[in-house]
């Protein structure tokens, strides 16, 4: 009598499915003989077709598909293939999750991962399959082609019931790959190549939930990192930057077959249709770390441009967030090769024109990293001769210099001039080639009110103390001018002379000290000449905030 699963589960129910069958010799035929055809037969007693128990039929592998070098014993393929079948198209019972997990509890872990089969290979199959109709299961509604990108957090109401109840049952699957790897050699060898290959597609599946948003909530979360957790104890690695891309003489990383995987959802075409490939790529991309990021170039780079190229700013931040990442952990040779670098620096440099501060600040952190793959050699001595002519630095502080200028938005304001301090520490002595018009637009800055937590000027004073370690030599000879800027500006914050309201005790005082350190800095550069020109000044003011920062400058 040939049983198929459905009936398997109308017959016998899920409760004892454990105790009164075995899955090893399932065919894949539905048909029943005798009560599933037709008016249910009368009982035959206990030896008679329905006495309560049912036995699959025994095939001994001639007939059906993978009958091949297994060996008799396939049964465990034909119902993970039927299972995916019906979970892919929506028609398991009951809720899918719930179904799948007490189905994987009360089967064996030996008979699920295929212990006593001569070969796997099958078996691997209807696990890859499996998990990928578990992800088409959870997949999320596709975006509108325009302006698409996000969906109500209505439309994935559905989808936030069913993650946490499928993300279990993989987790009891994997739990019982944990338990079986742990007790054999040969057990060992039959979880390795399951994970091979249904890692990827739980990689995904847990990935794309492990994260708050609009499509998983709280449950979903905490079920996406247990089958996370789960899958590093599965591969025997204690992070998730192994799991992605292990050290040598572990198993291979998953990464390379996962983004294998998003790559049809990740081209220019594709890629804003799914809300959470993104998100998906970007875990993977922060999750791969130095020397193995190196191979997957060719696979992040191109995603990475095309969230960066996007008009939308979360999009924007995500691109700048993986491409900062792959600069940190990827060898400057590697990024130089196939002119990579100069497509990056391109598209970095285009966001120097945005006008959302936001967007600025994470810029130029990211553009300074992409300088230094660049201008490599530029300030070192080696092999190439030093070179200390202007380089795309120097492009850099006179662009943003003039969106100083003329920028009137008071938050982009403050990124541009955020930004001139690491640029003039990567220049160095170099940021004397831009003295004549830095120095003017930082004075000027200083003298001007900027509203009462006073980060425009924090940010000028900053920028004039670089100024002042890298080129001491060119301004001491501007020192007069320095000292009478920073005495005005000391005179301005104590007294509360500028327009605007008084500032706040602690912005004040920050602002104090830093006045005070550049003229501590001037004065070690100009070897005293500065404690001269304050001499005077004692003897004709009464502030006491005023002369506490000359005493600290004869001091120093």
């Amino acid at each position: 009598m040939a049983i198929g699963l459905d009936v398997l589960i109308e017959r016998l129910g899920l409760r004892d499915l454990a105790d009164r069958v075995r899955f090893d010799d399932l065919s894949p035929d539905d048909g029943l003989e005798g009560p599933a055809n037709g008016p249910e037969a009368p009982d035959n007693g206990p030896e008679g077709p329905n006495n309560g128990s049912v036995r699959p039929n025994n095939h001994n592998g001639s007939e059906g598909p993978n009958n091949g070098s297994e060996g008799p014993n396939n049964g465990a393929a034909l119902v993970l293939h039927r299972l995916a079948d019906r979970l892919g198209s929506g028609s398991l019972p009951e809720d899918p999750g719930t179904w799948l997990d007490r189905f994987f509890s009360l089967v064996e872990g030996s008979w699920l991962f295929g212990l006593d089969l001569g070969s796997v290979e099958p078996l691997v199959r209807a696990h890859r399959a499996l998990t990928s109709a578990a992800r088409t299961f959870l997949a999320l509604p596709k975006c509108p082609p325009i302006g698409g990108g996000n969906l109500p957090a209505e439309v994935y109401v559905d989808l936030r019931d069913r993650a946490p109840g499928l993300l279990r049952a993989f987790e009891r699957l994997l739990a019982k790959g944990v338990d079986l790897r742990e007790r054999s050699d040969k057990g060992r060898q039959c979880v390795c190549s399951v994970l091979r290959a249904s890692g990827p597609n739980l990689l995904l599946l847990a990935v794309t939930f492990i994260e708050p948003h609009t499509w998983s909530g709280p449950a979903a979360v905490h079920a996406a990192a247990q089958l996370l957790s789960l899958l590093r104890r599965m591969s025997d690695v204690q992070d998730d930057q192994m799991l992605l891309s292990p050290e040598p003489g572990h198993n291979r990383g998953l990464a390379k077959a996962a983004l294998a995987i998003l790559r049809p959802v990740l081209t220019r075409e594709t890629w804003a249709e799914d809300e959470s490939s993104r998100h998906v790529f970007v875990w993977l991309c922060l999750h791969i770390v130095r020397p193995s990021l190196a191979p997957h170039i060719p696979a992040l780079l191109p995603p990475c441009l095309i969230l960066l190229d996007d008009y939308r700013l979360p999009n924007q931040l995500l691109g700048l967030q993986c491409i900062k990442h792959i600069i940190a952990n990827t060898p400057a040779a590697v990024l130089r090769w196939q002119d990579r670098a100069e497509v990056i620096y391109h598209a970095i440099h285009k966001q120097l024109y945005s006008r959302n501060a936001q967007l600025l600040q994470a810029t130029y952190p990211c553009l300074l990293n992409m300088l230094t793959v660049i201008e490599e050699g530029r300030t070192t001595t080696g092999a190439r001769p030093l070179q200390t002519g202007p380089g795309r630095t120097d492009a850099v502080v006179r662009l943003t210099l003039w969106h100083v200028g003329i920028e009137e938005c008071e938050d982009v304001r403050l990124a541009y001039i955020q930004a001139l301090a690491p640029l003039i520490d990567r220049l160095q002595v170099g940021a004397v080639r831009h003295m004549k018009l830095l120095l003017p637009t930082l004075i000027s800055f200083l003298q001007a009110w900027d509203g009462p937590d006073g980060k425009t000027r924090q940010a000028a004073l900053n920028s004039l103390m670089h100024m002042i370690r890298h080129a001491w030599p060119r301004l001491i000879h501007r020192r007069g001018e320095l000292v009478q800027a920073l005495l005005r500006f000391v005179c301005e914050v104590s007294g509360g002379s500028l327009e605007g309201p008084p500032l706040a005790q602690n912005v004040q005082q920050t602002l104090l000290e830093g006045a005070t350190e550049c003229l501590v800095l001037l004065d070690r550069a100009s070897l005293g000449d500065v404690k001269n020109l304050l001499k005077g000044v004692k003897h004709h003011t009464d502030d006491p905030k005023l002369m506490a920062c000359i005493l600290a400058v004869d001091n120093a």
